[in-house]
């Protein structure tokens, strides 16, 4: 029994005393607060263990006695070396902290006062006892303070953090108990007993928590984190769906901590901006650097577009290898993550923009007008961005300056001035001065990060900041017009937006573009009309004034005929025959190009007029052309349609009297046919007479425009050109279609009655 217990003494002190050789190197390596406390209480540990052990059995003198005093005193030290290790962790109480000085002063007192070191066989004094009293009260109530407030320490952190802390615990709990059960066992010395080799036993246990609960191996780190190695796949998958850089964070910070015992992890752009955090300590601000891991406190895991700082907790002073790989390979994770959410929030970004083109254009290309189309941009832009004002100005007289217009957009968040408005609203912008008057010569957009740092800007002086884009508003190569956008905050230029900008500024210009076409058009229309009206003026007088001279012209020359017939010779006769004959033939041509002028100028109201009706007036008045050319007219059942009933009835009868009169030698067959259509009439006129050739369709209405000669057919060439004069007044169409000796068909429309306005 002697022998093992003196060898579990041997194996127990060399445990000590290469324990506190650990954690005295440990903390050269790694100061700091917890692992200096911890090398303070393992290391004089080891050394009362070492010094003790080479201590002679008998403490008969001055010297020894002293030397065993300050021994004492030093174990004295160990539960108050504990007790501030502990407050790294967790820090205690003020009065807490006064007790604990009071009750280690206290015990190292009452070891210096110690008269003599009582031996084995001499009776115990009652001072020896009240010495004994103090010792335990100091070992027992600091080492219970530091067991359980490690143990609640612990409570609520990651599984790493979680388990050293209660493995500490034990560890200090252990320890205090068996020393002081064996010291009060046993104390006088003596023979061992099974008692106090069963504490000898536990208190060389606590050797290895102490060792587990401070370092922990790496298959011991793997285990304790276990759970958050499940934990973390589960938030792998939600990271999947991430698509926002705070909610990345949100998911894989309190996993990093998690897994490696951290306290605080931070999330930082590329440009050190914080993005997201995770319980961030109080009067810690991290940076974007952080402090280097090999200071203890924060490991720094670079990103492709940022870094992670995590920041290591006090019940985790230091991150290790195993640490540092388990992060970097997060930090792999959390770059995926990062790379396909910025693919995301890039393509989303660009679909707004889209949007925001589809929109201004679509309200560029409506009816209204250049100035509503702007003042939709103009809203459009700042409604769907962060831009909260946007102003327009406009070329008008002088095309190197852009007048002011009353055209803005103004958010109730901008903070642009009254001033500001109003010079903005008064001022000229003239090609090459400030910004404005650049993009206006250059016809390039131009961004501004910083208004108040611009000294182009010439209204710097009414802004306290903020950003502006000036883009120009482009009819081709020209500028026309200029659009400013401003903003609150400054704001870093995006080359992607302004181009969108830039469209905008060109659909602009297509507005203006085609507002300028459209005046033109306008004005070329409203020439046109009035020249077709002083025309047709032209063409009514013109052939009404000239019927008097015609027939008096007509009449006297038939008066010289009839007179001096016998006294002109065959010469003359025949002049007189010519002279008439033109005379009469210039009367048809009057009274037809008067008919046409009166199409338009002379027209009835449109009426619900019977076709059937109509029909049945034309052939009544062919009666003597059918009865003689033997001609077969038939009809369908025709509509009712709004019209001039006048113009109908010459409509039909000009298209009924051609076919009969271009009949072969064939019998005349006409057919007059109508179709119902969903928003007109289709009619048609067909005959078997001598017909076309195709290519004069377009031809035959034109006026006075003749496929024949007037020996072949009689007339003036204008009936066809008065047809298409009267459909087209009605709203319709009408074309030909015809081959040569096989007839041919005069198509016409007219709208439905629902569809004519009266």
């Amino acid at each position: 029994m002697n022998q093992a217990f003196e060898t579990l003494q041997t194996i127990e002190l060399l445990a000590f005393t290469l324990l506190g050789v650990l954690a005295v190197r440990h903390w050269r390596r790694r100061p700091s607060p917890a692992s200096g406390w911890l090398a303070a209480t393992l290391g004089s540990f080891a050394f009362v263990a070492m010094i003790s052990s080479f201590f002679p059995e008998e403490i008969d003198t001055p010297a020894t006695l002293w030397a065993a005093k300050g021994l004492f005193s030093i174990l004295c030290l160990f539960p108050h070396f504990l007790y501030r290790f502990m407050s790294t962790f967790v820090k205690p109480p003020r009065w807490l902290d006064r007790v604990a000085v009071a009750l280690t002063a206290s015990a190292c007192l009452a070891t210096l006062m110690l008269p003599y070191s009582p031996q084995p066989g001499d009776p115990v004094q009652w001072w020896f006892f009240g010495f004994i009293g103090v010792f335990l009260a100091n070992w027992s109530g600091l080492s219970v303070v530091v067991g359980v407030r490690l143990w609640r320490g612990g409570k609520g952190q990651p599984g790493v953090a979680r388990r050293r802390m209660r493995t500490l615990s034990m560890a200090t709990l252990g320890l205090a108990l068996a020393l002081l059960i064996s010291g009060v066992s046993a104390p006088g010395g003596g023979d061992p007993t099974p008692l106090s080799f069963v504490l000898q036993i536990a208190a060389f246990a606590t050797a290895p928590l102490f060792l587990l609960g401070f370092a922990p191996p790496r298959l011991v780190r793997m285990a304790w984190r276990r759970e958050e190695e499940l934990a973390l796949r589960a938030a792998e998958l939600e990271l999947m769906k991430a698509l926002d850089p705070q909610h990345i964070a949100d998911i894989l910070l309190p996993s990093m901590c998690a897994l490696v015992g951290g306290e605080a992890a931070v999330l930082h752009d590329i440009h050190g901006e914080v993005v997201g955090s995770y319980l961030a300590p109080a009067g810690k601000s991290p940076t974007p650097d952080g402090e280097r891991p090999d200071r203890g406190s924060a490991l720094t895991v670079p990103l492709r577009s940022g870094d992670i700082v995590v920041h290591a907790s006090p019940f985790t002073p230091f991150f290790g290898s195993e640490e540092a790989q388990i992060l970097q390979s997060l930090g792999v994770l959390a770059d995926l993550a990062l790379a396909r959410a910025e693919h995301f929030q890039a393509e989303q970004r660009k679909n707004s923009y889209l949007l925001i083109l589809q929109q201004v254009t679509a309200s560029a290309n409506a009816p209204e007008g250049t100035r509503e189309a702007i003042q939709a941009a103009l809203d459009t832009v700042c409604r769907e961005t962060w831009w909260t004002a946007g102003h327009a100005y406009m070329i008008n007289a002088d095309p190197n300056r852009t007048e002011p217009t009353q055209i803005w957009h103004l958010e109730a968040s901008s903070e642009l001035s009254e001033d500001f408005r109003s010079a903005s609203g008064h001022s000229s912008l003239v090609t090459g001065e400030g910004i404005a008057g650049k993009v206006f010569s250059t016809g390039e957009s131009w961004w501004v990060p910083d208004l108040k740092q611009e000294p182009a800007f010439s209204r710097a002086d009414l802004v306290t900041g903020g950003a502006a884009a000036v883009v120009p508003i482009k009819v081709g190569s020209d500028v026309v017009g200029i659009l400013e956008f401003f903003a609150g905050e400054p704001h870093e230029p995006d080359d992607e937006f302004l181009n969108v900008l830039t469209q905008i500024g060109v659909q602009l210009g297509r507005t203006v573009e085609r507002a300028r076409s459209q005046e033109q058009l306008a004005r070329r229309a409203e020439d046109l009309a009035r020249s077709n009206a002083d025309l047709e003026q032209f063409a009514y007088v013109a052939s009404h004034d000239l019927q008097e001279p015609l027939r008096m012209v007509n009449s006297y020359m038939q008066l010289l005929s009839e007179r001096y017939e016998n006294q002109l010779d065959e010469t003359g006769q025949r002049y007189i025959h010519y002279a008439v004959d033109g005379a009469t033939r210039m009367q048809s041509l009057v009274r037809d190009l008067l008919s046409f002028s009166r199409v338009g100028s002379r027209g009835l109201e449109l009426v619900p007029t019977d076709l059937n009706r109509v029909v049945g007036q034309a052939l009544n008045n062919f009666e003597m052309a059918i009865k003689e050319s033997g001609a077969v007219v038939s009809s369908d059942n025709l509509p009712t349609v709004n019209g001039d009933p006048g113009q109908l009835s010459q409509l039909l009868q000009n298209l009924i009297g051609n076919a009969i009169k271009f009949h072969g030698s064939t019998q005349p067959e006409v057919r007059i046919t109508a179709e119902h259509r969903p928003d007109e009439w289709l009619f048609g006129v067909t005959d078997n007479g001598v017909g076309f050739d195709a290519k004069y369709a377009e031809r035959v209405f034109v006026i006075f425009k003749r496929l024949h000669s007037r020996e072949e057919y009689p007339g003036t060439g204008i009936g066809l050109a008065i047809c298409k004069k009267i459909v087209e007044r009605h709203g319709g169409r009408i074309w030909a279609e015809s081959e040569i000796g096989k007839g041919t068909t005069i198509f016409f429309t007219l709208p439905r009655p629902e569809e004519v306005a009266a």
